[in-house]
């Protein structure tokens, strides 16, 4: 239950444990951990402490989709990405964390561990923290994605850690939540334990954690010393437990899926029942809230915009209660599609069927969606919302990225020269990238006004180029020749760029060179070829002289 693994590389974390400043949880007091329920960025699950799914970016009005990073073919995400600094980070179910760069679609690094990994990473500072099935939590440099420590658990790690004051916290499915001291990987205090497996991510406000827990209760406990300030047992149901939903705080209030196919509101103080809503099926998705909505997205294939504020003081939400009612279609009993992000007036909900739903916050009418071509899609990842972009895994080993516009590319021709000889050949290399770096997979297409290139177009390479032979025509003049180069790879904008080159006639090949005839530049030849002429005939007339006089004699 500790990182005595790698003691080397904690006594080097311990070493600079200064940096991080971490924070030892006491006791007696409650610690400074006010959570925020919105965000403008996404380094972390739901994007905030509270787990609400609020993000005050912008998204996009199309689904212009600009990243299709194929970096875990043929594998589903469990994990949601986040984001930090032009980097994207997910785990994925073939065992790995990714960090993949949102501006080129190239992978910056992978990290393999033993297991599935179905938690969102967390990012704070240079540090990646990220839990797996294999019963570790994994902290990974943010740069290189180099092993900085790992702590283990009793059992998989599903949920995703969140950080306080230099403590990560987080849940395991021994139905423990642990405190790990985010530099050295060492725990400060022990455990705070529950009935049932954990699934869920941690909510964090005032100085207190909010977990459900498969022994059908959702708990609050205070950070400083793990003491209950209070706790809800569901219905005796068998299905009354909690699994795969977090809970989110807003507005003095927690709320809560469950299997029992309801979601609940709970008063954060108190832990009285505000409400509870019913759903057709498991809900299993953390609810989104924000100005007032609350988000449901049920396994009945729904997703449901229902008050914050009971309207009629009931305890239930009923049918005429909903604000409005989307249909999804992500029914059945696994583990059902993702949790709903809310941004710019929109939320944003993903679904194992497919598609990426953009629905109107207001109306609930659909704004836009994005589907997949995949026969057999299956996606459990939810949106990510920050900088204008959502990013989402959807299936297939593919992790999207949309956007207002597709990012351009750049296109650059290098000749080895600009003057070339008639129907001589050189070497032109085109470079492709996009915000300085190269770009992989890129094809480039060639056109030129006289002469041939060796081939039509190919895909660029590692190092973002394309080398091509170019063949100078024939001229007997000087000739300007152009050559055009375009660019397209699915999801960027397309690039071209066009270079001129001259093509002068060839002194040293006469006429097959394309050079138009000249007497001068055969005089001297011509000169040798009189020259021996006039010997030829001297000798000739000189023999035929001799052989005369012979025959008189």
């Amino acid at each position: 239950m500790n990182v005595g693994r790698f003691t080397s590389l904690v006594s080097v974390a311990v070493l600079v444990a200064a940096l991080f400043m971490p924070h030892q949880v006491a006791g007696g007091h409650i610690a400074g951990t006010r959570g925020s329920d919105t965000t403008g960025s996404w380094t972390e699950f739901r994007g905030n402490l509270n787990n609400t799914g609020y993000s005050t970016s912008t998204v996009p009005q199309t689904n212009n989709f600009f990243l299709n990073s194929s970096v875990s073919a043929d594998w589903t995400f469990h994990s949601s990405p986040v984001i930090s600094t032009g980097i994207l980070y997910f785990g994925s179910d073939d065992s790995k964390v990714y960090a993949v760069n949102i501006g080129t679609g190239e992978e910056s690094w992978n990290y393999t561990t033993q297991r599935d990994v179905w938690a969102s990473p967390l990012v704070v500072s240079s540090t990646v923290y990220v839990g797996s099935m294999d019963w570790n939590m994994y902290a990974l440099d943010r740069f290189d994605g180099s092993l900085r420590w790992f702590f283990t658990a009793n059992e998989s790690i599903v949920s995703s850690a969140k950080y306080v004051d230099g403590t990560l916290v987080f849940a395991a499915q021994d139905g423990y939540v642990y405190f790990v001291n985010a530099t050295t990987g060492l725990q400060t205090q022990s455990p705070f334990v529950t009935g049932g497996q954990i699934w869920g991510t941690p909510a964090v406000v005032d100085g207190t954690v909010i977990i459900g827990s498969n022994d059908g209760n959702v708990s609050r406990f205070r950070l400083s010393d793990r003491s209950v300030v209070w706790n809800y047992t569901l219905s005796p149901d068998p299905m009354g437990f909690v699994k795969y939903s977090s809970a989110a705080v807003y507005g003095g209030r927690v709320f809560i899926g469950s299997d029992d196919t309801y979601a609940y509101s709970f008063d954060l103080e108190t832990g009285a029942l505000a409400w509870r809503f019913k759903t057709g099926n498991y809900v299993f998705a953390t609810p989104g809230v924000h100005a007032g909505r609350v988000f449901i997205h049920s396994t009945d294939g729904n997703l449901y915009a229902i008050p914050v504020d009971d309207p009629n003081g009931d305890g239930e939400i009923t049918s005429n209660e909903i604000i409005w009612q989307f249909h999804t279609g992500d029914g059945g009993s696994g583990e059902g599609g993702s949790s709903p992000a809310i941004a710019d007036g929109k939320v944003l909900v993903a679904t194992r069927n497919g598609p990426l739903y953009c629905i109107n916050e207001t109306t609930g009418q659909k704004v836009w969606n994005f589907s997949t071509d995949l026969v057999y899609p299956t996606s459990f990842s939810s949106p990510a919302v920050a900088d204008g972009m959502v990013f989402v895994g959807l299936s297939g080993g593919f992790m999207y990225g949309f956007a207002p516009s597709a990012p351009g590319m750049t296109v650059t021709i290098a000749p080895a020269t600009n003057v070339i000889e008639g129907q001589r050949a050189m070497e032109i290399i085109f470079n492709v990238s996009l915000s300085g770096l190269p770009v992989e997979g890129a094809f480039v297409s060639f056109a030129v006004t006289a002469g041939t290139l060796s081939q039509g177009g190919a895909s660029t390479l590692a190092d973002g180029q394309q080398r091509v032979k170019y063949l100078a025509p024939k001229v007997y003049e000087n000739t300007t020749v152009k050559i055009t180069a375009t660019a397209t790879k699915y999801g960027m904008a397309d690039a071209s760029a066009s270079v001129l080159i001259t093509v002068i006639p060839a002194q040293d090949y006469g006429t097959d060179s394309g050079s138009a005839f000249s007497i001068d530049n055969y005089s001297l030849l011509l000169t040798v070829i009189a020259i021996l002429a006039v010997a030829n005939i001297v000798v000739y007339a000189a023999v035929v002289l001799k052989i005369r006089r012979r025959s008189r004699t």
